[in-house]
């Protein structure tokens, strides 16, 4: 399953790659936000299938492909960001997403304490609030 997966971190100003996942995200539905300052990318065989970005303390721009939903990968990605949040010294961090479905909010759940969700706009937008079990 994992096998050739491969997980990255690209910054903002690597633009070749961005443009990727600025395209990744519209295929999901999603567009990307100018203040992510760095992105966890999953590939496999060279072909983007998740990623997620980090703006201070808000994890957004979340997306996984359709076709490898229900392998795992949610929990994996989840994790990949909270390091990264914690290398950042980020241990109370807000979650914004469209769907409330979604299995990265699930698995950000399993790894933090809820704290509170608010919907904010008219797009409906959940905005989560969590903060470190360590």
């Amino acid at each position: 399953m994992f096998g050739n997966t491969v997980f990255s971190q690209v910054k903002r100003s690597e633009n070749k790659k961005i443009a990727v996942i600025a395209h990744f995200l519209r295929e999901n539905g999603l567009s990307i936000d100018s203040t992510v300052e760095v992105f966890i990318t999953v590939t496999r065989d060279d072909q983007l299938i998740a990623c997620g970005g980090i703006a201070g303390n808000i994890i957004k721009c979340v997306a996984i492909s359709e076709s490898v939903r229900g392998e795992g990968l949610a929990l994996t990605l989840a994790t990949e960001l909270i390091n990264l949040a914690y290398e950042k010294h980020c241990t109370h961090f807000i979650y914004i997403h469209k769907n409330p479905k979604r299995s990265v909010i699930q698995a950000v759940r399993i790894l933090y304490r809820h704290q509170r969700t608010e919907r904010h706009g008219a797009d409906g937008k959940q905005r989560h609030t969590y903060s470190a079990l360590r």
